[in-house]
């Protein structure tokens, strides 16, 4: 890999040839699950500045698919998480609100399921509330130019 190069931050194909298998090794920044490697920013920004990042790496803000998924990050925002003066805590993921539903924006679906914080989702005049898991394991609603650390997600691995 050329380490000049900003997009080549996730995984690598190791060849084991003893088995003939191919298993993939995430870079240090990026940590692998499930065939996905996960990069957990350790700076904070705005939503829509996580996201463009995110796409720099050729990859997405975290969308959580299951409860599996879910359990696995928490794990890691506990060990992750920076705690940030002045700043939101937690780690933005791919969900925004629209008209008081929420949904994940890089396939406009539902989410299968939520896992919001006691109290939370919590409401606002506008629909510019996005989602961040936070160190409490669960999630939160928040104005999305708040700055918050964020995760990306790539299935891309090379």
């Amino acid at each position: 890999m050329n380490s000049n190069n900003k997009h080549n931050l996730k995984c690598v194909i190791l060849n084991d040839r003893l088995s003939s298998k191919s298993e993939y090794e995430c870079e240090r920044q990026w940590k692998r699950y499930n065939g996905h490697c996960y990069y957990f920013s350790t700076y904070g920004t705005q939503w829509k500045y996580a996201k463009v990042r995110c796409e720099e790496f050729h990859a997405k803000l975290v969308k959580i698919d299951n409860k599996e998924e879910e359990r696995w990050l928490q794990n890691r925002v506990d060990n992750s998480n920076r705690i940030q003066r002045n700043k939101v805590n937690g780690f933005w993921i791919d969900m925004k609100a629209k008209i008081g539903k929420f949904y994940w924006t890089q396939d406009n679906t539902k989410p299968d399921f939520l896992s919001f914080e006691k109290g939370y989702p919590q409401s606002y005049d506008t629909d510019s509330l996005c989602v961040f898991l936070t160190q409490h394991k669960k999630w939160h609603n928040g104005v999305c130019s708040n700055s918050v650390q964020f995760i990306c997600e790539s299935d891309l691995c090379y």
